[in-house]
């Protein structure tokens, strides 16, 4: 009796064994479960994550490039007649009275994508006056050494004999763009006061000496000083029509 006690608890362990090892199998073998599912699902979503994120940076690249075309027409449309900076007016206090045209408002209004294009084109003399204004609302620090290099240098007070009308009034009129560019940019009263431009050519060096004791710590004001030799841009940005 014992020894068949004996043997039927061995075949029940063995059965027991048998069974487990079977459902071991099973489990190995199964299809695969929930978890496998939902790590499928998050490959999915992780696929449809960049597939919208390419989606986003071609669309952000396609903004970009029609941007930089319509800064590049702008640019291009300031070389026509009607759209150079006008007025020369002058009022005491205050100085010039310039006019914005419509090219030169709406690149101000782009500001930051439009400024690097600009400051490429400033040894352009076709359109040096118009692209020195805009810069002197939209420039950041890197643009004040760029509008220093290119200030005028040579200044006449008078015409000078032999000197054509339209060259000398050129000149004085690029060196009052350039002028009031500085000025309101970096609110420095350097070759400018309450009477507008002072055509002096030690103007030049004066804001090399400025920027060269100052360009380590200057910082751009984001609110211009109300001083009667600060050029009026909410006057310029008036529609001129």
């Amino acid at each position: 009796m014992d020894f068949d006690c004996s043997v039927h608890a061995h075949r029940a362990v063995l059965a027991v064994l048998v069974l487990a090892i079977g459902l071991l199998g099973s489990l190995l073998l199964a299809e695969p479960g929930p978890e496998i599912r939902v790590s499928d699902r998050t490959k999915s979503l992780k696929m449809t994550g960049r597939h919208l994120s390419a989606a986003g940076d071609a669309t952000e690249l396609l903004r970009k490039a029609e941007l930089d075309r319509r800064v590049t027409r702008l640019i291009a449309e300031l070389s026509r007649e009607e759209n150079k900076v006008r007025g020369w007016t002058r009022a005491i206090p205050g100085g010039e009275l310039l006019v914005f045209t419509p090219p030169m408002i709406e690149l101000i209004r782009l500001g930051e994508p439009a400024r690097v294009a600009l400051e490429n084109r400033l040894q352009d003399q076709t359109i040096c006056n118009e692209v020195a204004v805009i810069l002197g609302a939209i420039g950041t620090r890197e643009t004040i050494p760029i509008l220093i290099a290119a200030y005028p240098k040579q200044v006449y007070r008078e015409l000078p004999s032999g000197y054509g009308d339209d060259e000398y009034y050129a000149l004085r009129n690029k060196h009052i763009c350039f002028t009031y560019a500085l000025t309101y940019l970096t609110a420095q009263p350097i070759g400018r006061d309450r009477t507008g431009t002072i055509f002096e050519e030690a103007t030049q060096t004066a804001w090399q000496a400025w920027w060269k004791s100052r360009h380590e710590s200057f910082v751009i004001p984001a609110t211009k000083p109300r001083s009667t030799w600060v050029p009026s841009y909410d006057y310029s940005m008036r529609d001129p029509n």
